[in-house]
């Protein structure tokens, strides 16, 4: 990393001073003000999608229901009643539901494969029928164009949508079928999941002095989690957080990662390749950031709030020395 040189604070000295030594190898640091995140700090991971089908009647006004859901893909808890706002109907031309499945865990959906595209405000109800999406105000007439001969694959989102962010929660697939007559397709519990293996501890950690509140850049980060190329225009959000947990107890629980922090703060970064982390954070966060500490375990994360996987593009750990 071009700021930090790979090591802590300084042994003996002001965990602050701008050199010294690190006091696990006894080699030369110099800190700069700045932690340069680089794909060896990386974090690793594996994700996959379990899509539920739902085998509907062709060309009819099928109603969907999520009444009966109380989590989440990730099996977080999930109140359908005020956290669905906004669901999405969006068929793809070519992709059968295992491979959208593969594409949506990876976040490497195709846009030119999406053909039909509908939304519909869910405004505290439990239920939405075909007839009610729409694009711009224009109905989309989903229903004429459900039909089993039809190829690609038709997919129901529902999503919580707040001013920082659009969060999918779960999914459904619909199969028209000529002999089928169902007209109601319902998301059930637990029928979607996104399971998620992380390894936290597979990159080099983030060292700087206890209490530093430093700049952060990540214009020299090629790869994301999944060892793919990063696309650094999706990073619009970068997150630090404390958790009483150690790391192999967040790896065990690791997609209840945001509810387990104890603390967090948040930066709009949207545009940008570094940011001063002594900038006022984002509405809502604690304030101010005032550096690490040497309790618990801290984590910073880079995130696409507009992406369909909810998985961090970074992970790195901070460690203050």
């Amino acid at each position: 990393m071009a700021s930090l040189c790979a090591c802590g604070a300084s042994s003996g000295g002001d965990p602050g001073s701008d050199s010294g030594s690190d006091r696990d190898t006894g080699e030369p640091w110099t800190w700069t003000g700045e932690l340069a995140l680089t794909d060896a700090h990386q974090f690793s991971h594996e994700a996959s999608l379990r899509l539920p089908v739902a085998q509907v009647a062709e060309q009819a006004d099928v109603r969907i229901d999520w009444d009966g859901l109380r989590t989440d893909m990730l099996g977080q808890p999930f109140d359908v009643a005020t956290e669905v706002d906004r669901v999405v109907l969006a068929h793809f031309a070519t992709l059968l539901p295992d491979e959208l499945a593969a594409a949506l865990a990876s976040d490497e959906l195709p846009q030119v494969d999406l053909d039909l595209y509908g939304l519909c405000e869910a405004e505290g109800g439990t239920s939405c029928a075909l007839s009610e999406f729409s694009l711009g105000g224009n109905d989309i007439e989903a229903e004429a164009h459900l039909v089993e001969a039809a190829e690609g694959t038709w997919l129901v989102s529902l999503a919580t949508v707040t001013e920082e962010a659009t969060r999918y929660r779960t999914m459904l697939v619909l199969e028209p079928l000529a002999s089928a007559t169902a007209e109601t397709a319902s998301l059930e519990e637990g029928a979607c999941d996104l399971a998620v293996s992380a390894e936290l501890g597979a990159g080099e950690a983030l060292r700087l002095p206890l209490g530093e509140v430093p700049a952060v850049s990540w214009a020299d980060l090629e790869l994301d989690g999944r060892g793919e190329a990063l696309e650094a225009t999706r990073v619009d959000r970068l997150r630090v957080a404390r958790f009483d947990e150690d790391l192999a107890a967040l790896e065990a629980d690791f997609r209840s990662l945001e509810r387990l922090a104890a603390e967090s703060w948040r930066w709009d970064v949207e545009g940008r390749v570094a940011v001063d982390l002594a900038e006022a954070p984002l509405d809502g966060s604690a304030a101010p950031f005032q550096g690490v500490d040497a309790a618990g375990t801290w984590l910073l994360t880079l995130e696409c709030s507009s992406c369909t996987s909810p998985m961090p593009l970074f992970l790195g750990r901070l460690e203050g020395r």
